[in-house]
């Protein structure tokens, strides 16, 4: 049986999760990784390149067995909240994978267009079989985990065929997109859900950075043939591990269960709001009855509506878990909205609001059944107040009706 992760990241097999660049210093100590190993198989067809430096039709490399971060972080843009997991770790086992997409001829470009049972049958017919995702993953990110095959800035000069070379020295990832073993993996409300298999890479008419980055994948019906759609084959046990995306939440929910210690150790955890250290807090019961008397509200009016002092987590679309905050630090009262690693205790900066020398209680509204906002005031409808919700490019936003 396949063990399953969730993105964002639910995972059976994996034991913890760590970021590519930001807790650089964290992976140093919680990652011991194992030593890098030449790449090269040692059997013939496993050449990578000629003596000029030109990849070698038909070749493979051996990937090492590694400690992949798999996934990407929850502020990445462009990420699919949907799909990608919350950066967890992944043992891979060591594997063989075709240098170039198929027919692995660097004077040809790939084959693409065909369906998922045509590719599988075309590596079976070599004594392969077409590649795992996280096989992929794993081969595009290299042993230091980079967002691109050919590092961690994108260039899109360089995938230009055969395109970039992953620090294994696979070539061609990002240039196209490429079937995968897997089935896609989730929860369905349907009685009869549709067959998917998963997809990496990205057709070249939709070629960008955000989808050319190593973590990306999409799912397909597998009966599809489109163009720029092609695959590689590899070779070895199959690596088990699969990714389920996270089922569906409600939009929101009232964290009753959040104390102030922990309130306080999350805003000292994140260096963007560093200002707030000192003695954050969140605001009471009676510091809710105060903002809503200066408005005058009487919540029994508003029946669709919750009002707060307590912390959101506010999910505005599938896989993508916010957490809203509102709190005083001294002369400082406060809103942070902060990204949550699925079942970690982890967190990073979306967006925050600090009014300096204003000591005054502010409360968070959300209205039943409603994904789009989240409404703060120190008062309900006054000037002093705005929403949280998300821009066109997907960032979190808080407005102010000043």
């Amino acid at each position: 049986m396949r063990s399953c992760l969730t993105a964002s990241a639910y995972l059976i097999i994996l034991l913890s999760s760590c970021s590519r660049q930001d807790v650089a210093e964290q992976l140093k100590q919680d990652i011991q990784k194992p030593e890098k190993k030449d790449t090269k198989s040692d059997s013939a067809d496993s050449a990578v390149q000629k003596d000029d430096g030109e990849p070698m039709a038909g070749g493979m490399v051996m990937i090492p067995a590694v400690e992949l971060i798999t996934g990407s972080r929850p502020d990445v843009a462009g990420r699919d909240h949907s799909a990608e997991v919350d950066e967890v770790i992944f043992s891979a086992n060591s594997f063989e994978m075709d240098t170039l997409p198929y027919p692995g001829e660097p004077e040809k470009e790939p084959l693409t267009g065909i369906s998922w049972d045509r590719a599988r049958t075309l590596c079976e017919e070599q004594g392969k079989r077409l590649c795992t995702e996280l096989e992929y993953e794993t081969a595009c990110k290299g042993p230091d985990n980079h967002a691109y095959a050919g590092g961690n800035t994108y260039r899109e000069e360089s995938y230009a065929w055969p395109g970039p070379r992953s620090a294994y020295g696979i070539l061609g990832q990002g240039t196209i997109a490429e079937w995968m073993l897997d089935d896609w993996e989730e929860v369905s409300w349907e009685k009869e859900p549709v067959e998917k298999k998963v997809v990496r890479g990205t057709v070249p008419v939709l070629a960008s950075g955000a989808n050319r980055r190593c973590a990306r994948r999409s799912a397909v019906d597998p009966s599809s043939e489109v163009a720029g759609l092609g695959f590689r084959c590899c070779r070895g046990p199959a690596n088990s591990a699969s990714i389920r995306p996270e089922p569906p939440r409600s939009p929101w929910k009232e964290l009753t269960f959040v104390e102030a210690d922990r309130m306080a150790s999350i805003i000292r955890s994140v260096p963007e709001i560093s200002h707030l250290h000192d003695a954050p807090r969140f605001f009471s019961p009676d510091d809710l009855r105060v903002a809503l008397i200066r408005g005058s509200t009487e919540p029994k009016e508003f029946p669709d509506f919750i009002f707060t002092w307590r912390p959101i987590r506010w999910t505005p679309e599938k896989g993508l878990d916010l957490w809203v905050l509102a709190g005083i630090s001294g002369s400082k009262s406060f809103i942070a909205v902060l990204y949550k690693y699925y079942k970690q205790d982890r967190f990073l900066h979306a967006a925050s609001m600090t009014f300096l020398d204003t000591p005054v209680p502010l409360m968070l509204i959300a209205k039943k059944h409603h994904r789009e906002e989240i409404w703060w005031g120190f008062c309900w409808g006054c000037r002093e107040s705005g929403t949280i919700r998300l821009n066109e490019e997907g960032r979190v936003v808080i407005t102010h009706k000043w």
